[in-house]
């Protein structure tokens, strides 16, 4: 290639660059902006904080999985490969936690909730920062990017309780629609 065809296909590749980060910028600022405006819309709806703590864990995840993809592949990548996982897991419970409060403004989670499902939590979070879940990078692509992850023993873990926690908190959702009485299931026109 000539080298102005070079600089060409440069330029373009920074353009591009340059509009994935305004695209995430843009939906990081509008799903907290929603959270916040959400919030103080009635701070004391349990409803209202419940999708403000998960608009925030998805602002922060959000984040941190754009500045993954944005390294070569190495100790730092794999860190923040970590810490992705480590949002993902508090992404699912605040998920789960919106579906079990949505829509009652006055809702009380279970003491389970408290006692059983907080602590669980927490501590699969802390072990995605851990070589237990993600061990080593075994393949490095083409790009320098990240290509393979040797998983760890405690993998499983992270994906039960993730699935389990998605998948419930749908089940939740669908469960109150379906109960919801008919006029207040129809959709807005």
């Amino acid at each position: 290639l000539s080298s102005r065809a070079r600089r060409h296909i440069q330029v373009t590749m920074q353009t591009f660059s340059n509009l994935d980060l305004l695209s995430v910028g843009i939906a990081v600022a509008g799903i907290g902006l929603l959270g916040f405006v959400i919030l103080f819309n009635n701070v004391r709806s349990t409803t209202n904080r419940s999708f403000f703590y998960f608009a925030l864990v998805t602002v922060g995840w959000s984040i941190i999985n754009y500045s993954y993809y944005q390294l070569p592949a190495g100790d730092l990548a794999l860190w923040l490969l970590r810490g992705v996982m480590c949002f993902a897991t508090w992404h699912a419970f605040t998920f789960f936690h919106l579906a079990s409060a949505f829509p009652d403004d006055t809702y009380h989670h279970p003491r389970w909730h408290t006692y059983v499902l907080v602590p669980i939590t927490g501590v699969v979070s802390l072990l995605t920062l851990t070589p237990y879940v993600f061990e080593r990078i075994n393949a490095v692509g083409a790009d320098g990017s990240i290509g393979g992850i040797q998983n760890g023993p405690a993998i499983a873990f992270f994906g039960i309780l993730v699935f389990g926690l998605i998948i419930s908190s749908i089940w939740k959702l669908v469960r109150t629609t379906l109960r919801a009485p008919k006029g207040e299931r129809r959709p807005y026109s």
